[in-house]
């Protein structure tokens, strides 16, 4: 079990989720935890291309991978904030043109990643 370094109820990452995954892989989780790291910014720097360049499959391809990556982990608003991105593009790419609110989300992901990671790394001492 994780060290109890947590943050209030409204906080962005599912401790039990979170806690049940090292559990589960024990002495790999922390090598596994930076990977997700690694990943999330491969993915999030995807969906920015693909937010410029208007490409909807490569959005909700990257989109749906950060999601499901993220939720692994028990970083729920970086996969609900995905999770959202991938519907929009779902729907709003048709015209080709990202919206508004498309690219607002999108400029969600870092700061939640950089807030999600703290939390871990908070979590962990």
């Amino acid at each position: 079990m994780m060290a109890n370094n947590r943050a209030q109820p409204d906080s962005i990452v599912d401790w039990k989720r979170h806690d049940a995954l090292h559990d589960l892989l024990e002495a790999e989780f922390p090598r596994l935890q930076a990977l997700f790291k690694r990943d999330a910014l491969m993915w999030i720097a995807t969906i920015e291309q693909a937010v410029g360049a208007s490409d909807a499959g490569e959005l909700i391809r990257a989109a749906h991978t950060l999601q499901g990556d993220a939720f692994q982990f028990g970083a729920l608003a970086l996969g609900a904030t995905a999770e959202a991105i991938e519907r929009m593009a779902r729907r709003g790419l048709d015209d080709r043109s990202p919206t508004t609110a498309l690219r607002r989300a999108t400029s969600k992901l870092r700061p939640l990643l950089a807030n999600t990671v703290q939390q871990f790394e908070q979590a962990s001492l």
